[in-house]
Parts: C-alpha cells; structure tokens; sequence
C-alpha cells in the first residue's frame, strides 16, 4: 500500500485563508511468474481541494539477463502543486489568488531500462508519457516582473537517461540528462519548459583531507509566452561551477567555491539575469 497526505494552510491579501487537503492511496497486490518477472496492480485514488483522479495502476518488471531489468507502469495520478512549491520554483511568483494546482496526468506511462553492477554504478534510461488538461506553467504579464500561474491542455513526453556511479579509485559521479517535449493541443512549446535539460556532478577526493567537486548544468532555450513569440524567447544557460574543500581537523574544514566560472548572462526566467562569477571562501565548522 502506498499512502500520501498533505494540509495546506495559505494566507494573503486575496485568500483571506485557505485551507485544503491532499490524499493519495494505492492498494496493489503482486505476483511473482518464472522467478525473474514480478507483476502488479491495483487502483489509485488521489484527491485535493475537491478535486480527483482515480484509476487502474499496473506494473510489470522482469530481469532480461544479469543485473539489467526492464521496468513498465501505467499509473495515471492526480499530483497536489501547492502554492509553496510553486514558489520555490519560482521566488518572482505573485502567490495572491492561488493557492494550488491539483495536475491530474492521464493516461500516464513509464518504462525503463536499469543496469546496475553491484554496489559500484547504474544506469538507467527510459521514456514516459502523460497528458493533461491543467499543466500549470508560469506566465510573466506585462513583462511586470511578478509571475502568475496559468494552465493549459498539454501532453508531455521524457526521454531520460540516469547515471549514478559511487565513491570509488576515480572518484564518484551522478548525472542525468531529460529530453523533453512538452505542448499544447495547437503544438506551441509550454512556457518555460526546456526541450533539454542535463546536471552532472564529478567528485574526486585527491586525499583524505583534500577534495573537490565539479558542476554542470545545461538549460535549453525556452519561451517565455504561450504564443511562443521570438522576442521573448529566452536563451540556453550552460552553467559550470567548482568547489575544492579542505579537512583542518575533525570537525572543522575550509572550502573555496567558484559559481558560474564562465560567467554565463542568462535569465532562468524572462526580466532576471542569473548572478554573474562570483567566489566564496569560508571555513565549516560541525558540531557533534
């Protein structure tokens, strides 16, 4: 049994005060077939606000040779976006008038391909696909710098590929990489959703006292209007950063950390320009 609970308790000046509830609950029963090959299904009920979107779950997963497994799922399911979430992926948000989204993705599909070698690294890639009829997506009016959230029918594809690849002789790596499409039912691009996105991260530890860690990060470019107007087209971000760290004692260390090493000018969102270079030194102390 899967089970999810949210309360969200929201004031401003518009919602004098809004109070609102979220559930999800998934009863499934499994059957394992020929010792490598698991099945599994029930049914998801998810509800917010008096709002829901119940249907069949389903899933299968088999083992198709040593440590690769192949992973399927049809799990349609209504996810709560509160108002607080919206904010912290985007702090521009004016979050006077509404209090959630509650995005119901259909017809959602999910298949994966996952390697793994022990304990030392996995990979895994895949595709899954839903739509729905209240993507929510940011909407800057004006150009007057405070976002509203506006939604829209959409169907959503994702290619991706995860790469995990623990502490060892060569250091340690996490990466992954989404190809994305995303639009509307006349194929506009839905406002602020990249067509690409990829993060690595490589951290090597040249001594026990000694290590650093290298950052990168990439943004495809996006429109900024549902119209997907040229001119307000925002452009890629390609974004590198650097930390080397050092261990004075137990528990006390000193770091250097460099952001944005190529000191790239770009606007994660339309009217506000990403901080340029910039270098910070300072000391870290742990208490037991």
């Amino acid at each position: 049994i899967k089970a999810d609970y949210q309360h969200q308790n929201l004031s401003t000046d518009s919602l004098i005060e809004s109070k609102s509830d979220a559930f999800l609950f998934r009863p499934t029963a499994s059957l394992e077939i020929f010792k490598k090959v698991m099945l599994e299904a029930g049914f998801t009920f998810s509800s917010a606000g008096g709002d829901k979107l119940n249907g069949l779950y389903a899933s299968v997963s088999a083992e198709i040779a040593k440590n690769l497994v192949i992973f399927g799922e049809y799990s349609p399911i209504g996810e709560n976006i509160t108002a607080g979430k919206l904010l912290r992926n985007n702090f521009y948000f004016d979050q006077q008038d509404l209090d959630r989204v509650f995005l119901k993705k259909k017809n959602k599909l999910r298949a994966t391909l996952k390697y793994e070698f022990e304990k030392y690294y996995q990979i895994d890639g895949g595709i899954e696909f839903y739509d729905a009829d209240n993507l929510p997506y940011y909407n800057n009016p004006d150009s007057s710098g405070f976002f509203e959230v506006f939604t829209s029918d959409a169907t959503s594809w994702d290619i991706f590929l995860n790469m995990l690849y623990h502490l060892g002789p060569y250091g340690y790596f996490y990466g992954s990489v989404n190809y994305l499409n995303i639009q509307d039912p006349d194929s506009r691009k839905v406002p602020y959703y990249p067509g690409l996105k990829a993060s690595l991260i490589y951290g090597y530890d040249f001594s026990q006292d000694w290590k650093s860690e290298f950052k990168l990060s990439y943004l495809s470019d996006r429109y900024a209007d549902i119209e997907n107007s040229d001119e307000r087209k925002l452009q890629s971000i390609f974004y590198l950063g650097l930390k080397i760290s050092y261990t004075i004692q137990q528990n006390m260390g000193a770091f250097i950390e460099i952001n944005n090493i190529l000191n790239t000018k770009r606007s994660v969102w339309e009217g506000y320009q990403e901080k340029p270079i910039d270098v910070l030194v300072g000391f870290n102390y742990f208490f037991d």
